[in-house]
C-alpha cells in the first residue's frame, strides 16, 4: 500500500474506483416515509481513506507551520469542530440575551450545509493561494475532480452520477 500511495501522490492521479462513493440513506429519527429523516453515509474505498488521512495530515501540517488558520478556525483542526465554531458565534449573544426587559433573538442560517457545497473549481484555487503546490496540489486537484457517486437502497443501485460540488466527507 505505501508503494502504491506514493506511487499515487507522485504522478497524481488517484485511482477511478477511490473516487466512487456509494451513497446509503441511514434514517435518524421521525417518519420513514420522509426523506429529510434521513442522514446519506457515503461509502468509500478504504485505501481511499488512508491515502486522504495521510494527505490530511501533511496539509494540516502546512497550514500549522505557516499559521495560515485564524485563532477563530476551529474545524480542520486536530482538536476542533463544527461544535467549537457554532459556540464561538453563539456566545456572546447567549451571555448578553435575553434580559427581562427585552428578550433577545437571534437567527443563524443552517451553518452546517455550507460546509458541504464547498465550490471545486474555488477549493481548486485556494491551493496556490495558501502554498499548496506542486505534487501535493496536483494530488488534490485529481483527488477533487471527476468524482462519481450512486445510491444503494435494499441493495439495489441507482446509476453513477458526477459529483459537481462539495468536497468528500472528512476532507
Amino acid at each position: 500500500l505505501s508503494f502504491l500511495f506514493q506511487q499515487s501522490y507522485n504522478c497524481g492521479i488517484v485511482p477511478t474506483q477511490w473516487k466512487q462513493a456509494f451513497v446509503t440513506p441511514i434514517h435518524k429519527s421521525g417518519a420513514k416515509s420522509d426523506q429529510t429523516h434521513y442522514r446519506p453515509i457515503y461509502l468509500t474505498c478504504i485505501c481511499y481513506k488512508i491515502m486522504k488521512h495521510i494527505m490530511l495530515n501533511h496539509v494540516s501540517k502546512h497550514f500549522a507551520v505557516n499559521n495560515i488558520l485564524s485563532k477563530f478556525q476551529h474545524g480542520f483542526r486536530q482538536a476542533g469542530s463544527f461544535n467549537d465554531d457554532t459556540t464561538h458565534i453563539c456566545n456572546p449573544w447567549m451571555v448578553f440575551t435575553p434580559t427581562k426587559i427585552q428578550p433577545g433573538w437571534c437567527c443563524l442560517p443552517p451553518l452546517s450545509k455550507g460546509f458541504w457545497q464547498s465550490s471545486t473549481p474555488t477549493s481548486l484555487q485556494q491551493t496556490d493561494y495558501y502554498g499548496i503546490v506542486g505534487d501535493s496540489q496536483n494530488w488534490l486537484m485529481y483527488f477533487l475532480t471527476a468524482r462519481k457517486r450512486a445510491v444503494v437502497v435494499d441493495g439495489s443501485r441507482s446509476f453513477w452520477w458526477d459529483v459537481t460540488s462539495g468536497v468528500p466527507q472528512g476532507s
